[in-house]
This record gives C-alpha cells, sequence and structure tokens, in this order.
C-alpha cells in the first residue's frame, strides 16, 4: 500500500515514473528522488531529521513510522503537500523556490519552510487513534486512513503555519506582507467570515486558511493557552469518536465559529485604530480592475500599460489598455444621463464613476492553459512574457519558458525551449535577456542570447541562494535584481551589465519583506517595495546622492510602482476585490527620508 502512495504522489507528474529515481536512507525518512535533483535530496535529508528532532522537542510529537518523502519539481513552482495515513506518511516536496512578492517568500529557506510545514502536516494529521477497532481499519486500508480526519481545511494548513512560524520567527504570521493586506481587508470590514476560511472563493480566498487561520490559533493559544488548544487535537484520537467542532467545543466551552467572531472583532478594532493615525495619502485612482492582476508593465512611449489578469475560473489573459483618459466613455456616461433626466426630469443620475475604465487596445488569452506572466515590452508593438511549456515525456511537467507577442499581427513566438526562466528583463533589440533560471531546485541568474540560445550563469549557483526581479536600466548599462540566501532577508543590489562596480541598496531599518523594484523614467533611481511594522509602502533610492526616501506611509497595501515620464508614480493598491491602480502625482517631490542599513561586505553574492 505504501508504493501506492507514493505513486499518488508522482501521478501529479507522469514522466516521473520513467525517470531514473534513486532513495536515500535516514533513520526516520526514505527520500526518493530523480538523478538531476540529488543535491536537493541529500540536503534535504540532512533537513528533515532536523527538523523531527525539533518539532519533537517543541510538540512532543513525533511520527515512529518511517516516512516517504518524494523530492522532484513537477510545476515550476513553489509548493508541496503531505498525505497523513498513520501507518503509511508521506511528503512531496518541489523545488522550486518561491518568488520575492509572495506570502511564503518570508522564510529562513524554502528547503526549511517546506520541510517544516508538510512533516507538521503530518505530525499533527497522521497520529493513529487510541480507538482499537478504528485505527485496525486506518492500518488495513490508507484510503479509509487518509479520510479518516475530520479536521477542516483552515485548522490543517493555519495549524501547520502557525507551528512553521513560531519555530523559525518567520513564515506566514510574522510577514509584512501578509498583514498588511489583511489590515486593508479588516478596513474594508471584509475579512473572511468563519464559513470562508475553507474557501477558495473571492481575491485570495485560496490563502485565507493559512493566513488567517494560523492568526486565529495563536489568538486562541495567547488567549487561552497553547495546552489548551493542543487538548482539541487529544481529544480528536480519543476513544471516543469525536470531529473538530466537537472536540474543540469540549475544550473552550463554546464553538470556533463563536470565538473567531471575537477574534475577528479584535482585529478589526486594532486595523482601525491604525487607519485613524494614519496620513492622508495623495494619491488617485488611476484604473479600477476585478480580482486577480500583476506584474504591469508601461510601453516604451508610455502610451500602454500591459497588465495580467486572472478571473475566479482561473482563466489568465494579458490586457493592454490606452494609458490616455477615456474621454469616449466619460461622453457616452454624460450623454446617458442628460437622456435619463430628459424622460424623467425629477429622477437622480448617476454618480459618475472615480475614473472611467480605461481603453482596451488588446486582449491576449492564456495560451493552452498554461498561463502567462511577466510582460515586459522590447518596443512599442512587441511584448515578451512567461508561459509553461511541457516536457516531451509527459503532459504535467511544466517548465517556464518565453514567448513573444507582436500586438500589430498577434503573432505568437517560443523564444527559449525548457529553459526554466521565471523573471527576466530584455535588451531593446530584443536580442538579450537577464533572467532567473530555475531548474534542479537552483535559482540562477543567467544572460540568455536568444539568437544562439546560449544562458551563461553570472554567479556560482547554489542551493542556499535565489534571485528575483532582474532589471536592466532604461540605459541598458546597470542591472538590478534581488536575490537572498539562508536566514537572510530578500536585499536589492545594483552592478554594470559587466559585472562591475556592484553595490547593495540600503534598506530601511528592521524591514523585512522586499519586492518589485523598477528603474526610475530617467534610470538615476529605483523605486521599490518593502515591509516594516506588519506595512508595505513604496521607497526610492538616488543611486547617485545615495539617498533613501519613503513615498507612503503604511496607508495602503502596496506593489508594483512604475514611473511614468511626467514623474507621476503608478502602483498597485491592494483591496478585499483585488488590486487597482493608483497614481501618486510627483512622488519624489513627496518624500519622508528614513534611517537604513547596509549589508556586511560577507553578504553579497558571490561572483564566478
Amino acid at each position: 500500500m505504501k508504493k501506492t502512495l507514493i505513486a499518488s504522489a508522482l501521478l501529479l507528474a507522469a514522466p516521473s515514473f520513467a525517470a531514473d529515481w534513486q532513495t536515500i536512507h535516514t533513520e526516520h525518512f526514505n527520500i526518493h528522488y530523480s538523478v538531476e535533483h540529488a543535491d536537493f535530496a541529500k540536503s534535504t535529508a540532512a533537513e528533515l531529521e532536523i527538523v523531527r528532532t525539533k518539532v519533537l522537542e517543541q510538540q512532543n510529537r513525533a511520527l515512529d513510522q518511517t516516512v516517504d518523502v518524494v523530492v522532484f519539481d513537477p510545476l515550476n513552482a513553489a509548493n508541496g503537500f503531505a498525505l497523513p495515513t498513520s501507518n503509511n506518511p508521506v511528503m512531496a516536496l518541489f523545488t522550486t523556490p518561491p518568488q520575492s512578492d509572495t506570502v511564503i517568500s518570508n522564510s529562513a529557506g524554502w528547503q526549511q519552510l517546506l520541510v517544516l510545514h508538510e512533516y507538521i502536516h503530518l505530525a499533527h494529521l497522521a497520529q493513529p487513534t487510541r480507538n482499537h477497532w478504528q485505527q485496525k481499519v486506518r492500518g488495513i486500508w490508507d484510503l479509509y486512513d487518509l479520510t479518516y480526519s475530520d479536521t477542516p481545511r483552515w485548522v490543517a494548513e493555519g495549524y501547520a503555519t502557525l507551528i512553521e512560524s513560531k519555530m523559525t520567527g518567520r513564515g506566514r504570521l510574522f510577514d509584512n506582507y501578509s498583514e498588511s493586506i489583511l489590515r486593508e481587508f479588516a478596513q474594508q470590514g471584509a475579512l473572511p467570515t468563519y464559513g470562508q476560511l475553507n474557501g477558495e472563493q473571492g481575491f485570495m480566498g485560496g490563502s485565507m486558511a493559512y493566513l488567517m487561520g494560523s492568526r486565529f490559533l495563536n489568538w486562541l493559544e495567547k488567549n487561552y493557552s497553547e495546552q489548551t488548544l493542543d487538548s482539541v487535537w487529544t481529544r480528536m484520537q480519543g476513544v471516543k469518536t469525536r470531529d473538530f467542532d466537537e472536540a474543540f467545543r469540549g475544550v473552550f466551552g463554546q464553538s470556533a465559529a463563536k470565538l473567531y467572531r471575537r477574534f475577528i472583532a479584535e482585529y478589526t478594532y486594532k486595523a482601525m485604530q491604525i487607519e485613524q493615525g494614519e496620513p492622508l495619502l495623495n494619491s488617485e485612482l488611476w484604473l479600477e480592475l476585478n480580482l486577480y492582476a500583476s506584474n504591469p508593465a508601461l510601453s516604451k512611449d508610455g502610451s500602454k500599460i500591459a497588465i495580467v489578469e486572472r478571473d475566479k475560473e482561473s482563466n489568465t489573459k494579458l490586457v493592454i489598455y490606452s494609458t490616455d483618459d477615456n474621454i469616449k466613455a466619460q461622453e457616452e456616461f454624460t450623454k446617458a444621463q442628460k437622456e435619463l433626466l430628459k424622460n424623467d426630469a425629477q429622477d437622480v443620475p448617476d454618480t459618475a464613476p472615480s475614473v472611467f475604465k480605461r481603453e482596451q487596445k488588446q486582449v491576449l488569452n492564456q495560451i493552452n492553459r498554461a498561463g502567462i506572466a511577466n510582460p515586459q515590452w522590447v518596443n512599442n508593438n512587441t511584448l515578451y512574457f512567461n508561459a509553461y511549456s511541457s516536457e516531451e515525456s509527459g503532459t504535467y511537467n511544466k517548465v517556464s519558458d518565453i514567448f513573444s507577442y507582436n500586438t500589430d499581427t498577434g503573432n505568437i513566438t517560443q523564444l527559449t525551449e525548457l529553459a526554466g526562466i521565471r523573471r527576466f528583463s530584455v535588451t531593446s533589440n530584443g536580442e538579450t535577456l537577464y533572467g532567473e533560471q530555475i531548474r534542479d531546485g537552483y535559482s540562477e541568474l543567467v544572460k540568455v542570447d536568444l539568437n544562439t540560445q546560449t544562458i551563461t550563469p553570472l554567479f556560482t549557483k547554489s542551493l542556499e541562494t535565489t534571485y528575483d526581479y532582474p532589471i536592466l536600466s532604461p540605459e541598458e548599462t546597470k542591472l538590478a535584481y534581488l536575490s537572498t540566501s539562508l536566514n537572510e532577508n530578500w536585499q536589492l543590489y545594483i552592478q554594470g551589465v559587466d559585472g562591475n562596480q556592484q553595490l547593495s541598496v540600503p534598506m530601511p531599518k528592521g524591514y523585512q519583506y522586499l519586492s518589485q523594484p523598477s528603474f526610475s523614467h530617467n534610470g538615476e533611481s529605483l523605486y521599490f517595495v518593502a515591509g516594516l511594522n506588519s506595512a508595505t509602502d513604496i521607497y526610492n533610492y538616488n543611486i547617485e546622492s545615495k539617498t533613501l526616501t519613503k513615498l507612503t506611509q503604511g496607508q495602503e497595501a502596496v506593489a508594483h510602482p512604475i514611473e511614468m515620464a511626467d514623474g507621476s508614480l503608478l502602483y498597485f493598491s491592494i483591496t478585499a476585490d483585488g488590486p487597482n491602480v493608483k497614481t501618486l502625482p510627483k512622488a519624489i517631490n513627496s518624500t519622508v527620508a528614513v534611517s537604513y542599513t547596509h549589508l556586511r561586505a560577507h553578504e553579497t553574492p558571490e561572483h564566478l
């Protein structure tokens, strides 16, 4: 039966059955891996035993059974899962690390976070029941064993997230990015109800089991005790059969749903207190979007902006908007209101929207459900972007590649072949790009010659280092990029494209989150988003004067700052309904100086 469970994990990547698989045996784990992931698997083997020991010390729980661990990379994306059977527990670990602007980027390292989170699932959910007959059936029939637990999704994911954060001092419970978004939800009265915690609907609905689940469980531990919450898990494995609700009510004396309402009230109250003390932000709505949106890209002449959007059915499209005001829509609105009053002089006309939806110039739908991401303008009518290719050996092994889109002709051309390139920046002639390449668990910053398909690493690769957001300056002489190593925050670097004159950009003192850098229109400074004190803000760093300034004061959950030719700043303002685009007029003229910290010399990446 154990082989069946391992095979079930591998079903996510059909070609894996044909791969050359090997196994590392440790005292408590069997690590199965394909040969290309040998380095990651060997490192994982050591991490697994460390995590087991730490969890046993922290929770007084461990699995006596040997755990089978599958190490692979079926989706070229950060993920993993656990199959918590009491006799044959299985973990699946995906080797691709998360990018900087995700809720799982705040960790001491991807491998540690992944191993810890999935092992907590097993230690929490795969415990044998004290009911002899039920445990006997669980031991015989793994399918029953997998469905035996009546633990709600928010409890399973929330508890693993809580322990992951408490044991590392990082994680999603202490993430400035997550907290800034949840605070925004609270201020809009849009935090999920108890009935919505397990769901997938709405903006970030699938993340709420982790984000709000962990915060609610943490609130329970602080207001009652760790032992009180732990008693719920003990009762769920009793001789007397109990589901989660019954086990919880017996310990706390009232339902989880009722206590959650109190938790939400307190969380919202604190968020509203913070809002009352915030200065007004001189920004205006520029483009209202719907649900998921990411990676805005301004065309070279500033006349168009490309945005990746995704609807509630997970259909992804690349939408190109005009940056001009939509005069036609405004005139049509005015005409309609006049007609309304003409037909009924006593009627009340509609209130005009804050901004009229900008004209859509082109829409590119996702390619064979393979997604679209990270659009980059080469010139005013050509975009490069990411989408997934599939290995020839099967339909489930996805690899991120670069494609070209001609907005005039509609032609799509694939530019790389199974390269594993995620975020990238391209030269104005469209022949060279700098990108982050993910293969075999390694994140590397590379230079790609698209004419020859030659890929050249810029640094020595290491499982301890991850890169993100390589961006070329407007004059294409400088390359900025993000990098993180074990037990370090993300850091922003600038260097010449020839690899010389590297410098680390100073960060606000005490920062934790960092992402989405972009050069100013003249290339003299860099914008980026950093997290501090449970908020995210937009910063600007002037390269020549070495001046760091703060452009917002925590008023909104912000993302993706882009400077326009007139000095105004476009950025995403994240709401409970998804991001909208706002504009901050002449951003640099309204700055606040901030204290900052430099990296120590030994923290810079190693050159070849």
